[in-house]
C-alpha cells in the first residue's frame, strides 16, 4: 500500500509538473505568434490535449523513477 500511494503522488506531481510546463510553454508559443499576427488564442482543445499529453508524459516519469529505484534496491 505504501508503494501505491508513493506511485500514485508521483503520477500527480510529475502529472501537474509537465501540464504546467507544456502550458507555459504553449502560451510562449501563443505570445510569439500574437507578435506576428496580432491574435492570441488558446482553444479549448489545446487545453484538453496539454492535460492529457502532462498524464501521459507523467505516467511515464512516476514509472520510470520507480523502475530506477526498483533496480538501485535489487543491487543494494
Amino acid at each position: 500500500m505504501k508503494h501505491l500511494k508513493y506511485f500514485s503522488f508521483l503520477i500527480l506531481m510529475f502529472s501537474l509538473l509537465m501540464m504546467f510546463f507544456l502550458f507555459g510553454l504553449r502560451a510562449f508559443v501563443e505570445v510569439i505568434f500574437y507578435f506576428k499576427t496580432n491574435t492570441f488564442s488558446i482553444k479549448k482543445q489545446d487545453v484538453i490535449e496539454i492535460i492529457s499529453l502532462g498524464f501521459i508524459i507523467g505516467f511515464f516519469f512516476s514509472c520510470v523513477v520507480c523502475l530506477v529505484q526498483y533496480i538501485q534496491h535489487k543491487n543494494r
